[in-house]
């Protein structure tokens, strides 16, 4: 994967916004001045690289999804059995979903559309390079459950893909209904409930 040459204060300033995103529910109300604390430099020099808290947010979202994709692609690569390869799938769900969804509902309540088409446009390649990784990363584990005899060889890969990025995506869900139920679900095991759920389906649905 292509990584981009980030300042070193750039860094800071999204790793800043990460950790407000890890440890405030009410995230809609943050400022620059909030970042530029969380991120230890001055809210000026967060203007030096940054329009908007909207850029902040939106370069953000981009950054964190490339570094985390290619921790789990390291990750899943050193774990030999298809179901440690799952439950470190669903494990890089919550850890992204926790940042990714709350940080979506400020874009998309409070960019202009034209800048986020801007944004968006210029990351465009960077993008697609990380759907090509995601993409990657699920036929690895595929893989490995082909080669145990978990999955039917005679599936698709479509719909191989389709059920483990179903059994994923219903985690995040989970994550984010709570999220804005402002339940903790650390409080009662939910995080290996949903793993356990998760997992059953794609043996279900792969067999």
């Amino acid at each position: 994967m292509t990584v981009r040459k980030y300042a070193q204060k750039e860094l800071l300033i999204f790793e800043g916004f990460k950790k407000i995103i890890d440890e405030n529910s009410n995230i809609e109300n943050i400022k620059v001045s909030d970042i530029a604390k969380s991120a230890g430099v001055g809210k000026g020099t967060v203007y030096e690289y940054f329009k908007s808290k909207d850029e902040i947010i939106a370069r953000s979202i981009i950054y964190n999804f490339k570094i985390d994709i290619s921790n789990t692609i390291e990750c899943i690569k050193n774990l030999s059995s298809f179901k440690d390869q799952c439950y470190n799938l669903f494990h890089y769900s919550i850890n992204s979903g926790k940042f990714i969804f709350p940080s979506l509902r400020i874009l998309y309540n409070h960019v202009v559309p034209s800048e986020l088409n801007n944004i968006l446009l210029e990351d465009f390649h960077e993008i697609l390079e990380l759907k090509t990784e995601l993409y990657n990363l699920l036929d690895f584990v595929l893989d490995t459950g082909l080669k145990e005899n978990i999955i039917n060889k005679n599936l698709s890969l479509d719909y191989q893909r389709y059920v483990l990025i179903s059994s994923s995506m219903g985690i995040i869900n989970r994550i984010n209904s709570n999220h804005f139920q402002q339940i903790d679900i650390k409080e009662n095991n939910t995080f290996d409930i949903q793993k356990n759920f998760a997992y059953t389906m794609i043996l279900k649905s792969l067999l």
